[in-house]
C-alpha cells in the first residue's frame, strides 16, 4: 500500500493504492488527515485501486469526512472497484461523500464547487 500525491493549485489528488483492511487504516488516515489540517484546496480521494474495505476502513472514511467537514474542506471520492463500492453502498456511506467515476470527473466537480 502507498500514497501518491498530485498537488495542483486548485485541488490535490490523493491516490491510495492498496486495500483498507485491519492494519491499513492508520496508514490510510495519516495519508489524508494532514491535508485537512490546513484547508487550502479541495481534496480528491482517489480510491480507484481499492478492492477490499472492511469495517475499520469504513470507520476511517467516516473519520475523514468528519474532519473534512470540521475543516471546511471539500472532499470528492473517486469510486473504488465494484466490490468495495458495494460495501459503501450497502452501508450508505456512498451518500457521505460526493463521488465521481474518474479523477477527471472529480476535478470537474471540485471546479464547479469552487466557482
Amino acid at each position: 500500500m502507498r500514497w501518491i500525491v498530485d498537488w495542483h493549485e486548485n485541488h490535490t489528488v490523493l491516490r491510495f493504492e492498496g486495500d483498507l483492511m485491519i492494519g491499513a487504516t492508520q496508514f490510510f488516515e495519516t495519508g489524508v488527515l494532514p491535508w485537512l489540517a490546513v484547508p487550502f484546496a479541495p481534496i480528491i480521494l482517489d480510491l480507484s485501486d481499492l478492492k477490499i474495505i472492511v469495517s475499520a476502513g469504513l470507520a476511517s472514511l467516516i473519520k475523514i469526512q468528519n474532519a473534512a467537514s470540521s475543516a471546511d474542506v471539500h472532499v470528492v471520492l473517486v469510486r473504488p472497484a465494484e466490490e468495495a463500492w458495494q460495501a459503501l453502498k450497502l452501508t450508505r456511506l456512498d451518500r457521505l461523500f460526493p463521488h465521481a467515476e474518474s479523477v477527471k470527473e472529480a476535478v470537474t466537480l471540485v471546479k464547479g464547487k469552487s466557482s
